[in-house]
């Protein structure tokens, strides 16, 4: 109704309220303008609203799964080495565990498996890569924030530099101490037959 009104068409007033239909017919230009200063507001609205979810939201996820390396990344992922403060992190000898991130689709899980077969569950969320020319970025998302990562995929081993509890993204594949970052490699997990 309020488009066929700004737009000057009068076949609207059947529709209208009646002060609103009254001031038509009588031939408001007043009310025309109001109408059309009120759509182009909601358009404007709608225009701030819907380019930001376009342009952070639905581009990055439709460029994530068109990336060359989101296939490459889907499955499960058995943590091989990592390292923190430019040193291997050393567990508690006492509890043996197995690291694993999985991937299906743009979400990540990541867990650990005790020696009694107790399943520790960590950190999940999602994901959004970005495959820029100096380094493959990735992006994790979780109820816990953000952490800013680069990643490197070549066949069955996946290596990590994640920024820890956010902070800017790692510009190498290492770390020193007190730079909040964790190196991780990772080794495709083998189904069994």
């Amino acid at each position: 109704m309020a488009s066929a009104v700004a737009a000057g068409g009068l076949h609207a007033v059947a529709g209208c309220p009646p002060t609103i239909a009254a001031l038509l017919k009588a031939g408001s230009t007043t009310l025309t303008a109001t109408v059309k200063t009120a759509l182009l507001h909601d358009e404007i609205a709608a225009i701030v609203i819907v380019v930001p979810v376009i342009d952070l939201w639905i581009v990055p996820m439709v460029q994530t799964r068109r990336s060359a390396d989101f296939p490459r990344l889907q499955g499960d992922w058995v943590e091989v080495t990592s390292e923190r403060d430019g040193a291997p992190v050393m567990g508690d000898p006492q509890v043996q565990f197995v690291s694993t991130m999985s991937i299906s689709d743009r979400n990540f899980r990541r867990f650990q498996t005790l020696a009694d077969g107790r399943v520790i569950e960590g950190e999940h969320g999602t994901f959004l890569l970005d495959e820029n020319p100096t380094h493959r970025a990735i992006d994790f998302k979780s109820w816990q924030g953000a952490s800013l990562a680069i990643y490197e995929v070549d066949g069955d081993t996946l290596k990590l530099c994640v920024t820890r509890n956010g902070g800017p993204r790692p510009d190498a594949f290492q770390t020193a101490n007190g730079d909040n970052r964790m190196l991780v490699t990772y080794r495709r997990a083998v189904a069994p037959k």
